[in-house]
Formats: structure tokens, C-alpha cells, sequence
């Protein structure tokens, strides 16, 4: 099986929210992750090589489902709503966005774009304590179904059906 990627580092006006309820049907239901420092989203696929008699032995390469990762960093400090509710999912399904907050006169927390939006799974969680007093996570979640790629107002319906 051959492996197409794509990974986009993310810059500062892209930041991450995460649902504050269990079924979030609006972009109010989302806070942001405020101490995180770096994250990417991979998007990947898995393709299916086959080898076409017809074609006089031509492989064909066939795609298959799409597979999203997303890795952060963050650093705890005590004002972040969106970093305590990571921290108690590992294992579970939970809700987040990506925004871009940029123009957003308050933050992206009404204003900006939604840029990703869906369910994933909390994969693990590392911890750091250092001399700095501050502890510092690192967090790897994996697309767990609906997972939609484009870009709409915040405050926008989204869609019903993922796009990708």
C-alpha cells in the first residue's frame, strides 16, 4: 500500500477549540484551547495498488478512506477552559474546530472562519514538568468519523455532510 500525505503546519491565527458539551450544535458550544503553542493535522490516505492484466500488467492505483491526525502542544496555565477538557479524554470521542481567528475582534470567539471541524479520539497524552513551573502536554488525536475540511464563518450553519 502506498501513502499520500498532506500536513499543514498551522500558524498563530489558527488556534484550536474543543466542545464543552457532549453534542455541540452550535460554535458557541466550542472553547478555545488558549495555552496551545503548536499544533498540525495530518490528512492521509491509504491507496490500494493493483496490478491490471487487461492493461498488459499496468498498476492502478486505487484511493481509499481518509485518515486525520492531529498532534499539539500546550502549556498549562490556570486560564484555559479548552486544555482541562483534553487532558480528561484519553481514549474517548470528543468535538473540536480549527479556526482562523484573523480579523476576529474578539479572539475567534465569534468572529473568524472555521476551517476543520469534527469527532476525534483522544490517542495520548504526555506530560512534561519542568523547572519553569509549568506543565507542558503534548496530545495526539486521531480522526474518529466526521470529519469536515473548508472554511465557513464562525456562527454559519455547518455543513451536514463532511467535505473533503
Amino acid at each position: 500500500m502506498a501513502l499520500t500525505e498532506i500536513k499543514s503546519n498551522m500558524g498563530v491565527d489558527n488556534r484550536i477549540y474543543v466542545a464543552k458539551v457532549a453534542t455541540p450544535t452550535t460554535d458557541a458550544d466550542y472553547v478555545r484551547v488558549s495555552n496551545e503553542n503548536k499544533f498540525d493535522l495530518k490528512i492521509s490516505s491509504k491507496t490500494t495498488e493493483t496490478e491490471m492484466k487487461e492493461n498488459g500488467g499496468q498498476i492502478v492505483t486505487q484511493p481509499g478512506p481518509l485518515q486525520y491526525e492531529l498532534t499539539m502542544e500546550a502549556t498549562e496555565v490556570y486560564d484555559d477552559e479548552g486544555l482541562p477538557i483534553l487532558k480528561g479524554k484519553t481514549g474517548q470521542r470528543l468535538k473540536l474546530q480549527q479556526r482562523n481567528i484573523l480579523g476576529s475582534t474578539d479572539g475567534g470567539d465569534t468572529g473568524g472562519f472555521v476551517e476543520m471541524q469534527g469527532t476525534y479520539i483522544v490517542k495520548d497524552v504526555q506530560v512534561s514538568y519542568e523547572a519553569s513551573g509549568n506543565a507542558k502536554y503534548q496530545m495526539t488525536l486521531s480522526g474518529a468519523g466526521d470529519v469536515w475540511i473548508g472554511s465557513r464563518a464562525v456562527g454559519e450553519t455547518a455543513p451536514v455532510d463532511p467535505e473533503v
